[in-house]
């Protein structure tokens, strides 16, 4: 998401294969480095637990909202010129 005007939840809205398609294979990767035995010992990643899961959710559902706060108050205080230039 390179735009300051627009929010997150918008741009997963637009219409976009590229995104979709590499939010899908990011996941896939993820999810077989996480749970697939080979992977994991390919990564050297242990087994994971449940808590280990929530803590994780938590951390993305509490910075998401920030970060997209910090960015909306970063634009409206006067972002750069070079930023502002760069995304019109």
């Amino acid at each position: 998401n390179r735009s300051f005007a627009s929010s997150l939840a918008q741009a997963f809205r637009r219409p976009n294969r590229a995104l979709w398609m590499l939010f899908s294979g990011v996941m896939a990767v993820l999810a077989a480095a996480l749970w697939w035995p080979p992977a994991q010992a390919l990564f050297r990643f242990g087994s994971l637990h449940w808590d280990d899961l929530a803590i994780g959710a938590a951390a993305s559902v509490l910075s998401l909202p920030l970060l997209e706060a910090v960015k909306s108050r970063w634009f409206r205080a006067g972002a750069p010129a070079a930023v502002k230039g760069a995304l019109a």
